[in-house]
């Protein structure tokens, strides 16, 4: 699968609801785009291993967690992008 699904996102989110149906595929858009950037792979196109989705849910949860933050995520959740470098 090219990017997480909607159920992993809201499950890092700890959402139950439809409240945030209507954002969330944009900020896993946008998400899937910063893994891209940071690992050289394109994950738009390309079949995303499964730690790759777990960072992007990880990031959307962040956003919703911060909202209006300049706070970035914990240089932790960097480190987990290491392993799908291609540079």
């Amino acid at each position: 699968m090219p990017a997480p699904d909607l159920a992993l996102v809201k499950s890092w989110c700890r959402i139950d609801g439809t409240e945030f149906d209507g954002q969330l595929p944009t900020m896993v858009t946008a998400a899937t785009a910063m893994a891209s950037h940071e690992t050289g792979i394109d994950y738009l196109t390309e079949e995303m291993p499964e730690a790759v989705q777990q960072w992007c849910a990880a990031v959307v949860s962040h956003w919703l967690s911060n909202p209006g933050s300049e706070a970035a995520p914990s240089p932790f959740m960097a480190r987990l992008l290491d392993p799908h470098r291609t540079y």
